[in-house]
């Protein structure tokens, strides 16, 4: 269930109890140019008042939230012992409400809901088995820092968090049901159960995965790690991840979602094969980040996006196989769909780096010129 901060709904993009921190092991990283925002009524009065040259750099203000800006190196309060000086001298009390929140501050909107995902500048580690009463990344602990900052106030909601993007047809509160279920599902596979298995469980037709894994895997000309079928770490960091990743890409399908996810997963298991230090939770978050565009223009699978009334270029690859690639997926794309139109685009290309680099490039491409559709209000 979603809880909620006055007229505003709450929903968690992750598991409760299994995200921790500990700010000493940190090099406070969430204070290097960032800047940061609080509430006037509870602490930002008092800190104008106390430290005058931080009224010069207000950035923004609605309502009772204001913004300030911050020097790129570190902010204005950040001691060399990595301890916040207003927390030092005044109490976390006068602590800016961001700050509070953080790493639990990357806001987004369903609808009416506030979506509130993990930000991985932070090295969060996971912590299994669940602790909603002794982890940082409690719902409870989170929410009663919500109701002390008071920075979910509706009309800064309305401006400041971004809306997230639905499929044509599928209403806010359905979404947000679904993502709650999906959420769950993750949450009780942690330490159970593999991420395939949870991920083909949430589908209507687990073949369908099946098919397309194998279907892109030849199209980009990829090995594949060798399957395995005991559980490892990258099943918990996926499961503990996957809620909050699946925000970016609300516009898909849930088959479409779970598509994204399944490529995911492949992806993060063939980048991991080669990687010298053991996958954690920013290092995993990296990867399906970095190749999100890619990801998210191959699951359309034979579907296409629908784009805005544009005409679609080749990126400047500076080889003219690519271009030539590039523009046979842009003419063929919005009739044969995506899959279909890179079968035909890659022929010509034997290496699966460039194969990578061009459905990265044109993903960007093709992302840019997508027609987003408006959420229908009603979560």
């Amino acid at each position: 269930m979603s809880s909620q901060e006055g007229s505003v709904p709450i929903f968690f993009a992750f598991p409760d109890g299994v995200l921790h921190y500990v700010c000493a092991e940190c090099t406070a990283l969430c204070c290097r140019g960032q800047g940061f925002a609080g509430n006037v009524k509870r602490e930002m009065d008092f800190l104008f008042r106390k430290y005058p040259p931080l009224a010069g750099m207000v950035t923004e203000r609605q309502k009772n939230i204001v913004t300030c800006a911050t020097p790129a190196g570190r902010c204005f309060f950040l001691r060399h012992d990595n301890l916040c000086q207003i927390e030092v001298e005044n109490g976390r009390a006068y602590k800016p409400g961001v700050c509070m929140l953080f790493p639990f501050n990357d806001f987004y909107r369903i609808g009416n809901t506030v979506a509130i995902a993990p930000h991985f500048l932070c090295p969060m580690r996971l912590s299994l088995p669940a602790q909603p009463d002794g982890v940082e990344g409690s719902h409870a602990k989170i929410h009663q820092t919500i109701r002390e900052t008071a920075l979910l106030e509706p009309d800064f909601v309305r401006r400041f968090m971004p809306d997230l993007t639905l499929p044509a047809g599928l209403a806010a509160i359905d979404a947000l049901n679904r993502e709650i279920e999906f959420r769950d599902r993750c949450a009780a596979a942690l330490g159970r159960r593999r991420f395939e298995t949870t991920v083909e469980e949430s589908s209507a037709n687990p073949a369908d995965l099946q098919s397309f894994r194998k279907r892109v895997t030849e199209l980009m000309a990829w090995s594949t790690p060798r399957p395995s079928a005991a559980r490892d770490e990258i099943d918990d960091l996926l499961l503990a991840l996957a809620p909050a990743i699946r925000l970016e890409v609300l516009h898909h399908s849930r088959e479409g979602l779970l598509r994204f996810l399944t490529l995911g997963e492949m992806l993060t298991r063939r980048a991991f094969t080669i990687g010298q230090a053991p996958p954690t939770l920013q290092g995993v978050y990296g990867v399906l980040e970095d190749m999100r565009p890619m990801l998210q223009l191959l699951a359309w699978t034979d579907d296409a996006p629908e784009l805005k009334k544009t005409t679609l270029k080749s990126p400047s690859f500076g080889d003219p196989n690519l271009v030539y690639a590039a523009e046979t997926f842009l003419h063929k794309m919005p009739t044969r769909g995506v899959l279909r139109a890179l079968e035909l685009a890659v022929k010509p290309l034997q290496s699966p780096a460039d194969r990578t680099a061009l459905v990265q490039q044109i993903a960007v491409t093709v992302g840019g010129a997508s027609r987003r559709r408006p959420l229908q209000i009603g979560a």
